[in-house]
Protein backbone atom coordinates (compact mmCIF):
# COMPACT_ATOMS: atom_id res chain seq x y z
CA UNK A 1 0.00 0.00 0.00
CA UNK A 2 2.92 2.28 0.86
CA UNK A 3 5.06 2.32 -2.56
CA UNK A 4 1.13 2.31 -4.42
CA UNK A 5 1.02 5.37 -2.24
CA UNK A 6 4.11 6.56 -3.19
CA UNK A 7 4.07 5.70 -6.82
CA UNK A 8 0.57 7.61 -7.38
CA UNK A 9 2.22 10.55 -5.68
CA UNK A 10 5.66 10.59 -7.89
CA UNK A 11 3.54 10.28 -11.12
CA UNK A 12 1.47 13.28 -10.10
CA UNK A 13 4.42 15.29 -8.89
CA UNK A 14 6.13 14.42 -12.63
CA UNK A 15 2.92 15.18 -14.42
CA UNK A 16 2.57 18.84 -12.43
CA UNK A 17 6.81 19.39 -13.40
CA UNK A 18 6.17 18.06 -17.08
CA UNK A 19 2.88 20.47 -17.76
CA UNK A 20 4.45 23.30 -16.15
CA UNK A 21 7.86 22.94 -18.12
CA UNK A 22 5.90 22.19 -21.58
CA UNK A 23 4.74 24.90 -23.97
CA UNK A 24 0.86 25.47 -23.71
CA UNK A 25 -1.27 23.49 -26.16
CA UNK A 26 -4.98 23.70 -26.49
CA UNK A 27 -5.73 19.97 -26.45
CA UNK A 28 -4.12 16.94 -25.20
CA UNK A 29 0.00 16.31 -25.87
CA UNK A 30 1.96 12.78 -26.02
CA UNK A 31 3.44 12.86 -22.58
CA UNK A 32 0.29 14.45 -20.74
CA UNK A 33 -1.85 11.55 -22.08
CA UNK A 34 0.49 9.08 -21.31
CA UNK A 35 1.22 10.11 -17.45
CA UNK A 36 -2.63 10.26 -16.93
CA UNK A 37 -3.22 6.87 -17.77
CA UNK A 38 -0.09 5.49 -15.68
CA UNK A 39 -1.85 7.57 -12.88
CA UNK A 40 -5.28 6.09 -13.93
CA UNK A 41 -4.03 3.08 -13.49
CA UNK A 42 -2.13 3.51 -10.33
CA UNK A 43 -5.03 5.26 -8.67
CA UNK A 44 -7.23 1.57 -10.08
CA UNK A 45 -4.39 -0.62 -7.88
CA UNK A 46 -4.89 1.67 -4.99
CA UNK A 47 -9.03 0.90 -5.64
CA UNK A 48 -8.66 -2.34 -6.15
CA UNK A 49 -6.90 -3.29 -3.13
CA UNK A 50 -8.68 -0.39 -0.69
CA UNK A 51 -11.55 -2.69 -1.99
CA UNK A 52 -10.03 -6.16 -0.68
CA UNK A 53 -9.54 -4.26 2.46
CA UNK A 54 -12.76 -3.24 2.82
CA UNK A 55 -13.99 -7.24 2.02
CA UNK A 56 -11.81 -8.01 5.12
CA UNK A 57 -13.02 -5.14 7.42
CA UNK A 58 -16.68 -6.65 6.50
CA UNK A 59 -15.54 -10.20 7.10
CA UNK A 60 -13.98 -9.83 10.20
CA UNK A 61 -17.20 -7.38 11.64
CA UNK A 62 -19.54 -10.17 10.42
CA UNK A 63 -17.20 -12.87 12.18
CA UNK A 64 -17.30 -10.80 15.46
CA UNK A 65 -21.08 -10.07 15.05
CA UNK A 66 -21.71 -13.94 15.07
CA UNK A 67 -19.63 -14.76 18.16
CA UNK A 68 -21.46 -12.21 19.84
CA UNK A 69 -24.47 -13.66 19.18
CA UNK A 70 -23.30 -17.59 19.29
CA UNK A 71 -22.14 -16.65 22.98
CA UNK A 72 -24.20 -19.37 25.18
CA UNK A 73 -24.68 -18.16 28.76
CA UNK A 74 -25.70 -21.18 31.02
CA UNK A 75 -25.86 -20.20 34.41
CA UNK A 76 -25.34 -22.92 36.81
CA UNK A 77 -23.14 -22.91 40.20
CA UNK A 78 -20.48 -21.92 38.26
CA UNK A 79 -22.26 -18.98 36.32
CA UNK A 80 -19.88 -19.99 32.83
CA UNK A 81 -19.59 -19.14 29.80
CA UNK A 82 -20.03 -21.46 27.18
CA UNK A 83 -18.74 -21.20 23.49
CA UNK A 84 -21.38 -22.41 20.70
CA UNK A 85 -20.39 -26.37 19.89
CA UNK A 86 -18.35 -27.85 17.66
CA UNK A 87 -20.58 -27.65 14.81
CA UNK A 88 -21.32 -24.10 14.61
CA UNK A 89 -17.79 -23.08 14.73
CA UNK A 90 -16.76 -25.63 12.01
CA UNK A 91 -19.37 -23.63 9.86
CA UNK A 92 -17.59 -20.42 10.54
CA UNK A 93 -14.66 -21.92 9.54
CA UNK A 94 -15.84 -22.43 6.30
CA UNK A 95 -17.80 -19.36 5.84
CA UNK A 96 -14.15 -17.88 6.50
CA UNK A 97 -12.70 -19.65 3.56
CA UNK A 98 -15.19 -19.05 1.46
CA UNK A 99 -14.80 -15.49 2.13
CA UNK A 100 -10.62 -15.80 1.63
CA UNK A 101 -11.48 -17.76 -1.55
CA UNK A 102 -13.78 -14.53 -2.49
CA UNK A 103 -10.78 -11.56 -2.21
CA UNK A 104 -8.05 -14.49 -3.54
CA UNK A 105 -10.32 -14.75 -6.88
CA UNK A 106 -10.89 -10.70 -6.61
CA UNK A 107 -7.04 -10.07 -6.37
CA UNK A 108 -6.25 -12.68 -8.83
CA UNK A 109 -9.02 -10.63 -11.36
CA UNK A 110 -7.09 -7.22 -10.78
CA UNK A 111 -3.78 -9.63 -11.11
CA UNK A 112 -4.71 -10.09 -14.61
CA UNK A 113 -7.04 -7.31 -15.69
CA UNK A 114 -4.75 -4.18 -14.93
CA UNK A 115 -1.40 -5.82 -16.96
CA UNK A 116 -3.96 -6.51 -19.79
CA UNK A 117 -5.72 -3.59 -19.19
CA UNK A 118 -2.32 -1.68 -19.99
CA UNK A 119 -1.30 -3.65 -22.47
CA UNK A 120 -4.49 -2.63 -24.79
CA UNK A 121 -3.66 0.77 -23.89
CA UNK A 122 -0.42 0.84 -25.11
CA UNK A 123 -1.61 -0.82 -28.24
CA UNK A 124 -3.79 1.87 -28.58
CA UNK A 125 -1.64 4.63 -27.53
CA UNK A 126 1.68 4.18 -29.41
CA UNK A 127 0.45 4.22 -32.81
CA UNK A 128 -2.05 7.30 -32.31
CA UNK A 129 0.86 9.05 -31.07
CA UNK A 130 3.59 7.57 -33.48
CA UNK A 131 1.55 7.86 -36.82
CA UNK A 132 -0.30 11.05 -36.49
CA UNK A 133 0.71 13.36 -38.91
CA UNK A 134 2.22 16.29 -37.30
CA UNK A 135 2.50 19.96 -38.15
CA UNK A 136 5.01 20.12 -39.86
CA UNK A 137 3.68 17.72 -43.45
Amino acid sequence: MALLVTLFLVLINIFNNTTNVSPNTEGMTAISSWMLACIFFVFGALMSYAFILYLLLRQKAGKMKMKWEGLNIIYNKNCRIHHPPDVKKRLEELEEIEGWRKMAAIDSIFLYLFPLLFFVFNVFYWPFWTLMPGDDE
